[in-house]
């Protein structure tokens, strides 16, 4: 009977181990990948920074279409120097949050905390954006506007940048390039396909008169839904995430610490984290020895 052969590479100990008999597809599966990537805390960070690129591009994609509306199509008739001044606004919140206002923050709530705040802030200011083209007045509606824009600004640094903490806390430094690799792949997919899909959508969502939700709120709404689903699946991540990692013996020790029942005091995955962690185990996890033996 023709065989084929098994080799894991890249596993946590870094051996090798060959078997010679017919794969499985799950086998087929984990030898074409390196083990690294099947860390539940890699592809939880990896799927946060497509996540948040995804909201940002849709976002930045839809926010001038929404502002040259027309009023009578609930936008607010800008023109181009009126949406150059918001967003060089927003340039500016951005620059100097980054320089003064990540640090001090991401010390009072840790880089996870501060990510599942930026989640949950997220909503409100999506909610709220739709609703500026209802303000009638010129001078409540620009500093409505402008504080929603520098929130906007303040939540996606503070998301970013605690991504990109996770990623490099995520694994140890010898595979830390596969790792942001990975990230940098599933966001300049999500940077991809954002535009294509929210210009069509938002356009068809004006124009259609349909009710809520499918009126012109729908892009919006989306945008919470997709932050509301990031600010969940931060609830997988262990919680040796926010301790980086110096070598591979360290790594692989927290690694299996994460196994270990939560030491008393220290927060938990909870209940709905553990039921998916024994899925996931259950799919892509196997004893070694066990297929030696067969």
């Amino acid at each position: 009977e023709e065989t084929d052969a098994l080799v894991l590479s890249g596993d946590l100990s870094g051996d090798q181990v060959e078997l010679s008999r017919p794969l499985t597809w799950k086998e087929k599966i984990l030898s074409s990948l390196p083990t690294i990537l099947l860390v539940r805390n890699v592809w939880v960070v990896c799927s946060h920074y497509g996540l948040v690129a995804l909201i940002v591009i849709v976002f930045d994609d839809v926010f001038p279409l929404y502002a040259m509306n027309t009023r009578a199509n609930h936008g607010l008739d800008f023109d181009t120097d009126q949406i150059g001044i918001f967003i060089a606004f927003g340039g500016a919140v951005l620059i100097t949050y980054q320089l003064f206002g990540y640090t001090p923050m991401a010390k009072f709530f840790g880089p996870l905390k501060l990510f599942r705040v930026a989640m949950i802030a997220y909503v409100p200011m999506l909610l709220l954006f739709p609703h500026v083209s209802l303000i009638t007045s010129t001078v409540p509606m620009w500093i409505g506007l402008l504080l929603l824009m520098a929130s906007r600004y303040v939540i996606s640094i503070s998301a970013f940048t605690s991504v990109f903490i996770l990623i490099s806390n995520s694994t140890e430094p010898a595979r830390l390039g596969m790792v942001n690799g990975l990230g940098q792949t599933l966001a300049a997919l999500a940077r991809a396909i954002g535009p294509m899909l929210a210009d069509p959508l938002f356009a068809w969502s004006v124009s259609s008169g349909n009710p809520f939700p499918l009126d012109y709120r729908l892009i919006f709404l989306i945008m919470v839904v997709l932050a509301l689903m990031n600010f969940a699946l931060s609830f997988l991540l262990s919680r040796n995430i926010e301790k980086s990692k110096t070598s591979h013996e360290e790594f692989v020790r927290m690694q299996a610490e994460d196994e270990l029942p939560t030491p008393e005091g220290e927060e938990s995955q909870g209940y709905f984290s553990a039921k998916l962690d024994a899925a996931f185990d259950a799919v892509f996890e196997y004893d070694l020895e066990q297929i030696t033996d067969q």
